[in-house]
């Protein structure tokens, strides 16, 4: 295992653990800082806590959805802005069939939502907190469905584009 700028990654692929980073680094670091001030004299802490939770739940669907295709995990990355699961160099891109682009891109926002229950049956909070978090929490998946660029909706769009093309 190698460390690098708050980042820890493995090289051996038959490694059975994955890691787990925040990536850090000062702008990062300072962006984030200023983001959550904000949100929290806005919203409070608990929808910043579900957002994180989401981001958490949205990574590991992701995970196994490609541990389900046989696929390597290197790394689950965090940032401010969200998070990646990173595979071995090139892995994700060769062969990859329309279905599985398509399961592998929804597989983040669809287990993202499902954390909307948790939050709204589990977690006791006021009610204004509480479907503050659960709007937050649905409108950043669904965002995440846009076919942009960094976007899970881009993989979900070419899988559809590549089926039909195929048929």
């Amino acid at each position: 295992m190698s460390t690098l700028n708050g980042e820890i990654s493995t090289n051996d692929k038959n490694n059975p653990f994955i890691s787990i980073s925040i990536v850090e680094d000062k702008l990062t670091s300072s962006v984030l800082f200023v983001v959550l001030l904000i949100a929290y004299v806005y919203l409070g802490w608990f929808p910043i806590i579900a957002l994180f939770m989401s981001i958490f739940v949205h990574e590991l669907g992701h995970y196994f959805a490609l541990r389900l295709y046989n696929r390597d995990v290197q790394q689950i990355k965090f940032t401010f802005l969200g998070g990646s699961c990173v595979t071995f160099k090139n892995q994700i891109e060769r062969d990859i069939k329309p279905v599985e682009s398509i399961v592998l891109g929804l597989s983040g926002p669809i287990s993202g939502l499902l954390i909307i229950p948790v939050i709204y049956i589990l977690i006791p909070s006021s009610i204004d907190s509480k479907m503050t978090a659960i709007e937050l929490v649905f409108v950043l998946n669904i965002i995440n469905l846009a076919p942009i660029e960094g976007y899970d909706g881009k993989r979900v769009y070419y899988g559809i584009k590549s089926y039909f093309k195929n048929k």
